[in-house]
């Protein structure tokens, strides 16, 4: 089920003000999402009006689209999730988008502009003690998820240069490690 905005915002008064109709109203949108097999916590279903939530709220019309972009859409939360809850670092927060099926002519004018293969996923250019920013390299989080020579070996060079960087396997590992990263609980 999903809200229009109208609706949704018609749910939050309702729950400000104490009232429930005990109808499908009284629910969020995604209070089926888990029934469904997404993992994503309540909170991905809050509308707002942004790429991340958008992309979010997709899976709630197709669910199906999830096992094929695990990856994309653990990113999708990491990014709703600082947008909502840290404005403050999200707006240091963007991604490199490395991979992905390309056509040969494509892929020779992006690596001719300078995209490099294996460079993490997720860039916090804000410094912190000793660190210059944050890098993460994510990956789906199941047990099929493999990582490149080259994604280690940006790992390993960006942590010698004075970064924090690192793989995170789903929204679950890579959160709590930007949340310590930046001292936030």
């Amino acid at each position: 089920m999903r809200f229009s905005e109208k609706e949704y915002e018609a749910f939050l008064s309702s729950k400000r003000q104490g009232k429930s109709d005990g109808g499908a109203n009284a629910k969020l949108p995604g209070a089926n999402a888990q029934k469904i097999g997404l993992p994503f916590p309540d909170d991905a279903w809050s509308f707002r009006d942004s790429p991340h939530s958008k992309a979010l709220l997709s899976l709630l019309k197709r669910p199906a689209q999830y096992y094929g972009n695990q990856e994309h859409f653990h990113q999708c939360y990491i990014f709703h999730y600082f947008e909502v809850y840290h404005p403050d670092i999200y707006q240091f927060l963007y991604a490199t988008p490395n991979a992905g099926a390309r056509g040969k002519v494509e892929r020779g004018r992006l690596l001719s502009a300078g995209l490099k293969a294996g460079f993490p996923d997720i860039s916090l250019d804000m410094p912190v003690g000793q660190y210059h920013g944050l890098r993460c390299e994510l990956k789906r989080p199941d047990a099929r998820a493999t990582t490149s020579e080259k994604q280690h070996h940006w790992i390993e060079l960006l942590n010698s240069q004075g970064y924090m960087a690192f793989i995170a396997f789903g929204y679950q590992e890579a959160i709590p490690e930007i949340k310590s990263y930046c001292g936030v609980e």
